[in-house]
């Protein structure tokens, strides 16, 4: 495992969040859309708990996918790119390199998700001698890993090269959760940063994170 440091340490469009693969035991079952009111882009999700605040029902979820990020090597730390023109500029190349690895590269909210089977991408590319392209970084990579080893962190799913650099497509390993507010049915929008800092509405959704990430750690724990 690799640490991975967001660049700056902000949360993108205000929406609380905690990086990692969803869990589909810890869904309610409940399919929604989570629509960004800035890009129009959507994410499908599952609920996990809902709350009612100010004549509004907001609700904690996790993505349907599988959240990635892309993230370069600084200093032996594995830092996330968060610049939404860097990572729009990025994207086709990593999109490419997914389609090699039989996965669906999408420009989702909040985050960059993958559709397909992650599961046993990174053994795979290793036997098959994909380690020879991420070349001679991997012994940064492994440099890292020892330095950080008790802490959580990301696993590498491939690399590439843009303008001379190299970047990494990596899998954050903690639990995911976002936050919407219903504007319609199943459809969900991520909260307005003035929303989030509302006095009124911002101690509301901060319970409803902590109650979602007891709710997965319970499930965690209890071998579901």
């Amino acid at each position: 495992m690799i640490p991975l440091a967001p660049r700056g340490g902000a949360v993108r469009h205000g929406a609380p969040r905690l990086a990692g693969p969803p869990d589909e035991d810890t869904s309610s079952g409940i399919q929604v859309s989570l629509r960004d009111p800035e890009t129009d882009r959507t994410m499908e999700c599952h609920i996990l708990q809902t709350t009612s605040v100010a004549d509004a029902m907001y609700a904690s979820m996790t993505p349907i996918d599988t959240p990635v990020a892309i993230a370069s090597l600084v200093d032996g730390t594995m830092v996330e790119v968060d610049n939404p023109l860097r990572i729009d500029a990025l994207f086709p190349t990593a999109q490419a390199v997914c389609a090699e690895l039989d996965l669906a590269l999408l420009q989702t909210p909040v985050t960059l998700t993958v559709a397909g089977e992650v599961d046993g991408v990174e053994e795979g590319d290793e036997e098959e001698g994909d380690a020879e392209r991420l070349g001679p970084d991997l012994s940064e990579l492994d440099d890292a890993e020892e330095a950080e080893e008790d802490e959580e962190g990301v696993e590498v799913i491939s690399s590439f090269q843009y303008q001379d650099q190299k970047y990494y497509l990596v899998l954050p390993l903690e639990p995911f959760v976002l936050v919407g507010r219903q504007v319609g049915g199943a459809k969900f929008d991520i909260p307005s940063p003035g929303e989030m800092e509302s006095s009124q509405v911002g101690p509301e959704l901060e319970m409803l994170m902590e109650q979602s990430m007891a709710e997965i750690d319970a499930m965690e724990d209890g071998g579901y």
